[in-house]
């Protein structure tokens, strides 16, 4: 089973005081609406937007500073996270960092620490950056130049072994799939990544055809079990956009029908978004694990077709770490859902908290009393003392 991340801690981002939360290869984040869960998933977000672009760019995206650091009596002036990452290689990885407001609605990056070490806690390489002086770097050769406004894991990216903490964390993939923003043909491109909404998933789909035929049918066989008339779906070129084209029976025809994705049910085109998100990334950089992130994949999917969706979510699993949103009973009565993948979101006057099911719950999963979408339906799950978890700053760069 993949796991990337093992261990994630988040101070004062959005609506998220505090939580310091050890994940598993497949978590459930479950929540009424406005309770967090979002928030969360976008701290992953967020680290592969810093890495990717720049960190202005990934808090500008997100309605700058002060809509990403959290909104409390006594206004914070700063938010921080930190990560634990497995890295290939048998490498582990500690990612800390800490984004402090300046005069003039600007930000600094006030604290950062990396350290990579070997499985049996030797060291290989480490780097800590405090108020802008770069007070340790291990690493033999120049020292790039320490810049207030970015991430210095991105400087030392060309380095080894900091290069694989950052395609890792690069790597990142979460999704809000909507079809709407597929169902129109789409100009080609390489198709190598789908995008957070789907937007080019003609492109993702035309470029697996082409060269992982084994993903393809099978994204293909779980969208037949979701959607039983579609017996068939490909990419479609029309010049110099594609789309997606569905071979799907209709009422008394003998051969199946030819629709383009513009005359799709909503659901149709989310389940086979989803499953894309699912799939497509065999391997990343290095042959790290990749780490998936997907809001509420069963939005505009029948109730009935949950355990269909749930299959394809744990096969995924067992191969690329999977986090999700969901608010689905449906999916979280599932036989594979046990009490370790399940994370409970609650929210207080918009401070949120993330913990595993409290004790009862979990017993309850164990001694198989109630699943987990049991649990949800009569409003009975809670996190396990979450309250009682706050972390100190320095809690962050402690690995």
């Amino acid at each position: 089973m993949g796991i990337l991340i093992n261990r994630v801690r988040l101070r004062n981002f959005k609506s998220i005081a505090s939580c310091d939360v050890r994940l598993t290869d497949l978590c459930a984040l479950v929540g009424v609406n406005g309770a967090g869960k979002s928030n969360f998933l976008d701290s992953f977000s967020f680290v592969s937007d810093a890495c990717n672009s720049t960190l202005e760019t990934a808090i500008r995206n997100r309605g700058g500073l002060g809509a990403v650091r959290r909104r409390s009596e006594g206004h914070p002036n700063n938010f921080g996270m930190s990560f634990s990452v497995n890295l290939s290689g048998g490498l582990n990885a500690f990612f800390a960092f800490e984004i402090s407001a300046t005069p003039g609605g600007r930000f600094e990056v006030s604290r950062e620490r990396a350290a990579i070490s070997e499985s049996d806690g030797i060291g290989v390489a480490e780097y800590e950056i405090k108020r802008g002086d770069l007070n340790k770097f291990t690493i033999s050769g120049a020292k790039p130049d320490v810049r207030p406004d970015r991430l210095f894991l991105t400087s030392v990216s060309g380095l080894r072994p900091f290069d694989l903490l950052f395609d890792a964390l690069a790597g990142i993939s979460i999704y809000d799939i909507n079809p709407e923003d597929f169902r129109y043909p789409q100009p080609h491109e390489a198709g190598d990544v789908l995008s957070p909404s789907g937007q080019n998933l003609a492109s993702v789909f035309r470029r697996l055809s082409d060269s992982s035929s084994e993903t393809y049918d099978r994204i293909g066989e779980y969208l037949q079990k979701i959607v039983s008339s579609v017996v068939g779906v490909q990419p479609k070129s029309l010049g110099p956009t594609e789309t997606i084209q569905f071979q799907q029976f209709v009422q008394n025809s003998k051969h199946p029908w030819k629709f383009d994705a513009l005359n799709m049910s909503n659901g149709t085109l989310r389940s086979l978004g989803v499953l894309t998100a699912l799939f497509h990334r065999e391997v990343l950089a290095e042959g790290q694990t990749p780490f998936i992130g997907v809001e509420e994949p069963e939005g505009t999917i029948h109730p009935g077709a949950a355990a269909v969706l749930m299959d394809a979510i744990i096969e995924a699993s067992k191969s690329r770490q999977i986090l999700l949103t969901t608010h689905s009973p449906e999916l979280l009565d599932h036989e594979g859902i046990d009490e370790e993948n399940l994370f409970i979101v609650t929210s207080e006057r918009n401070e949120s908290w993330i913990g595993n099911a409290d004790s009862a719950s979990r017993e309850a999963m164990r001694k198989s009393l109630l699943t987990a979408g049991e649990l949800l339906r009569t409003n009975q799950l809670s996190p396990e003392n979450a309250s009682d978890r706050m972390l100190k700053q320095s809690d962050l760069f402690s690995s």
